[in-house]
């Protein structure tokens, strides 16, 4: 299916913007100049201008011309689709694209703005983000058929308060790769089953003989990647013991799991290095260990990647043998005005076709349950291990805003990062976002009164009219 004559202008601006040949607060060319590139009408080129200046992408200014807006990459425009960016290129995302021109050619897959109408996102995005998107409940109930087609642990992670607020498409557990030659060649025992967090920091010690500390593995600042371990030594950030959760930051088990992990970082020189490809470095046997969910499995394969070997992560003393679960979501935010486009997209990715695409590839696990049959070799040893630690996985952050979630961030990293005591700052962060929850429990109620007082005085106002 061609897209239509304004869908073409419209992508051959948003491409003047993406690729840089037209910048923020810059002019955009003549109107006859775009007609002539694309080989539209200057009425159809017109209401193309016209559509992404309402959506805030363009602005006019009077007998001057055109402009891009200072801050076009933060706009939400309603055709695009936004794709999460991992380590690495999303294998999908060209059958994405491919299908999209078949099916909903005036959507396009964005690779300059940050947001987008739809969107694939992350699991601890959209659990702290959840306030900006719809609740697709609906649109799964009208795609699904049967709930026995789809493994139902990924959609529990997309629940707040009952509501379905992202459509998982795969999910993982989290494990540790790694390089069996370099750990022989290191003198190292190999990671098995059961294997320790002594085990794995012998390692790293004696690894680090001979390798940089930034190489050891894919250390970065980021949640994914602590909270597993915070997670594993039976910490947490908020509990669920109660409706809104106790916060349990300052907690023994999560203070102890943070004096372990800034031990390990320091002790082995490990800091974050953004120039260090780790997954390029690992598939070319300069990393012995990378931390990761069964998607880069899809690189590995791509790569012809198979010096490789995977283990469970380590397990703590006196911890829990849990991982944080990773998911692929699809996600619609409130300002969608197409919902039969977000129900043809839900349904492509879902279909067979697709799910069957990322099962071939072992980008994760399928949530259609046909789809992870074919993905999965139960006589594979590394299958094997990927569905004994599907049901140790937990999805749920506790972090209710991505106000929290950034502030409790940017604390655990200032701990990792610098020589604070740990007991005093856990207890500090801790003291913060107990009164963040307060005031936020505050505004809540302070809203649910307004709503309620709106709501008496329009049932007054109508009784008022209706008995004169």
């Amino acid at each position: 299916m061609k897209p239509d004559k304004l869908t073409i202008v419209r992508n051959w601006i948003l491409d003047q913007l993406e690729s840089g040949a037209v910048g923020g607060g810059e002019q955009l060319p003549p109107t006859r100049d775009i007609a002539v590139a694309t080989g539209v009408s200057l009425l159809i080129v017109q209401s193309a201008i016209e559509s992404l200046s309402n959506e805030g992408a363009l602005y006019k200014v009077a007998r001057h011309g055109v402009y891009v807006h200072p801050e076009w990459q933060e706009r939400i425009l309603q055709r695009n689709v936004f794709l999460f960016d991992p380590l690495y290129e999303l294998p999908y995302k060209r059958l994405l694209a491919d299908l999209l021109a078949e099916q909903l050619p005036h959507l396009r897959i964005v690779s300059g703005f940050k947001k987008g109408v739809f969107e694939l996102r992350t699991t601890a995005w959209l659990q702290t983000h959840h306030e900006e998107y719809a609740c697709m409940s609906e649109i799964f109930e009208a795609l699904k058929g049967s709930t026995s087609e789809f493994a139902q642990a990924p959609f529990r992670s997309c629940l707040v308060k009952g509501k379905l607020m992202g459509i998982p498409i795969i999910y993982s557990p989290w494990v540790i790769y790694y390089n069996p030659a370099l750990l022989e060649k290191a003198g190292c025992r190999m990671p098995h089953a059961d294997w320790t967090w002594d085990e794995f920091t012998a390692s790293l010690r004696q690894l680090r003989r001979t390798t940089d500390g930034r190489r050891l593995f894919n250390w970065k600042p980021e949640a994914f990647l602590w909270m597993n371990f915070i997670l594993r030594n039976g910490g947490g950030l908020i509990g669920t013991g109660s409706e809104d959760g106790r916060v349990v930051i300052d907690s023994i088990p999560t203070r102890d799991a943070l004096v372990k992990l800034r031990a390990m970082l320091r002790e082995n020189g490990i800091a974050n290095d953004p120039s260090v490809d780790y997954v390029r470095e690992f598939i070319q046997g300069d990393i012995p260990y990378v931390i990761h969910p069964r998607e880069i499995m899809s690189v590995f394969a791509e790569a012809g990647f198979r010096d490789w070997k995977v283990a469970p992560l380590p397990l703590l003393p006196g911890g829990t043998d849990t991982t944080i679960q990773a998911t692929d979501i699809f996600c619609m935010r409130k300002e969608c005005a197409d919902v039969a486009s977000a129900k043809t997209l839900a349904r492509i990715l879902l279909s067979e076709e697709f799910q069957d695409f990322l099962a071939e590839r072992k980008y994760g696990i399928p949530v259609r349950l046909s789809s992870a049959r074919k993905s999965v070799d139960t006589q594979c040893p590394v299958d094997q291990l990927f569905m004994r630690e599907m049901p140790k996985m937990t999805s749920n952050y506790s972090l209710s805003s991505s106000t929290l979630f950034d502030l409790v961030v940017s604390g655990i990293n200032d701990i990792l990062e610098t020589d604070c005591d740990i007991d005093t700052k856990t207890q500090e962060l801790a003291s913060m976002v107990r009164i963040f929850k307060g005031l936020e429990k505050k505004a809540k109620k302070r809203r649910e009164q307004k709503a309620s007082a709106k709501r008496a005085l329009a049932f007054s106002e109508a009784y008022h009219s209706d008995h004169g």
